[in-house]
């Protein structure tokens, strides 16, 4: 990514989580008249709520935990950042400004600096006078486990402040701590992807909250938002110089295209069965091996379905046929789209492999919607051309709301061209 790219993002990134942690400068002074604890809803910890004599926890979490394993038992120096929210009058000013509004709320900022003894030891946080005869009250502690032979020392904060309302909050909690990247003892992960083994190690642990080291590993802090970066790859529309162009699949020379990437995959097949594997990846790969050939020969069998069944090739040609006109930008598939696409085919017609449900993981924006899209509107054509007229063919689910909301003009596009083409084409249904 371009470096102003990066930049932006950071930016924005920043921008958005400084206001929804209450940390950025604008957030010193709030009018609003209800709890700060309404609004910042990132990284803060809630007071215990105290109804009718009985202490019982609010349902927002009200600690923190950081855990590392080391075999260094020595003290730890801790700085602990938190906030608390006091309310306020609104100056004359104020009123005019914010005629509706009663309330303002000052933001006071607290870092304490501890050194504690990792084996198990408590810190009362210190709060200002002020804020302690308002009830807050909160304290730091460390505990010392075994792990796998080695030391797990964890460190925890939580708000031990009491009160009948949600209003004794810890905003943007974090713990700073001083130590080296070297003494850590990784955590060691190993989990099962498409049946390969994998593994990977993390410096720590954390409950409620992540953490980060500084530049020079030499301080680990906490943060209540995690961050991933993720480099947007663009999947390839072209292999060995051969793309799967819409108007060529939409026109006679459909199947002689799709024969020539049949091929294209058995040079692949057979170059990857000549590569020299150490033996110690030798499972991993014949794993891999085994499944790429199982695409390869899903695809050749949506091939010959095509090359066997008129329907399924007229309906197939009339699915690109839909894509070429409403498409405005793209004029070719990507290669996973069109491999899914065929070799769904027979499954979907032939009812073969019902058993078994295929599913397309592709980075955000990869083209995954084009894909099922497309074997919609394949359906859609080949239902009409065996005399359906009438039911159901495709079952759309979205995990987001918004997400529907993004995605139904592009399935509304697609089914609109399509039924201009079956009017065209004087299908029934």
């Amino acid at each position: 990514m371009p470096d102003i790219y990066a930049e932006t993002v950071r930016k924005l990134n920043d921008y958005i989580t400084s206001r929804l942690t209450g940390s950025d400068d604008s957030c010193k002074r709030i009018f609003r008249d209800t709890n700060p604890s309404k609004f910042i809803i990132v990284g803060s910890l809630a007071n215990i709520i105290e109804d009718s004599g009985v202490k019982k926890s609010s349902v927002q979490e009200n600690s923190i935990t950081l855990k590392y394993k080391t075999n260094n038992t020595r003290p730890i120096n801790i700085h602990i950042f938190y906030s608390i929210y006091a309310e306020d009058n609104l100056t004359e000013e104020e009123i005019k400004e914010y005629p509706k509004i009663n309330k303002a709320w000052n933001r006071i900022d607290y870092e304490d600096e501890i050194s504690l003894n990792p084996t198990c030891e408590n810190h009362t946080l210190q709060f200002d006078k002020e804020a302690k005869e308002k009830g807050y009250d909160a304290t730091v502690s460390t505990a010392i486990d075994n792990i796998d032979d080695t030391n797990q020392i964890s460190i925890r904060i939580q708000n031990d402040s009491i009160s009948k309302y949600p209003d004794r909050y810890l905003f943007n909690v974090r713990i700073k701590i001083e130590i080296n990247k070297n003494e850590l003892i990784p955590y060691h992960y190993i989990y099962y992807y498409e049946k390969i083994k994998h593994s990977f190690d993390h410096d720590f642990r954390s409950i409620n909250c992540t953490a980060h080291f500084n530049e020079d590993y030499t301080q680990l802090t906490t943060s209540p938002i995690p961050t991933h970066s993720q480099i947007k790859e663009k999947l390839k529309t072209t292999d060995r110089c051969f793309e799967f162009r819409f108007d060529q699949l939409a026109s006679a020379i459909c199947l002689s295209n799709l024969e020539k990437y049949s091929i294209i995959l058995d040079e692949y097949l057979n170059e990857y069965r000549s590569l020299d594997v150490p033996e110690k990846k030798q499972e991993e790969f014949n794993i891999a091996l085994h499944s790429f050939k199982t695409i390869c020969d899903d695809f050749k069998n949506g091939l010959l379905t095509l090359k066997n069944n008129e329907n399924a090739l007229k309906a197939f040609q009339l699915m690109n046929k839909t894509f070429l006109e409403s498409s405005k930008h793209h004029h070719t598939w990507r290669i996973f789209q069109i491999i899914f696409i065929v070799s769904s085919i027979p499954k979907i017609i032939l009812d073969k492999g019902s058993n078994t449900c295929d599913v397309i993981h592709i980075p955000t924006g990869g083209g995954k919607t084009e894909a099922y899209l497309g074997t919609s509107v394949f359906l859609m054509f080949y239902s009409r051309l065996i005399g359906k007229i009438a039911g159901n063919i495709a079952i759309i689910k979205f995990p987001l709301r918004m997400l529907s909301i993004q995605q139904i003009e592009r399935v509304a596009t697609k089914v609109i061209f399509a039924e201009k083409i079956r009017k065209e084409e004087h299908i029934g249904g």
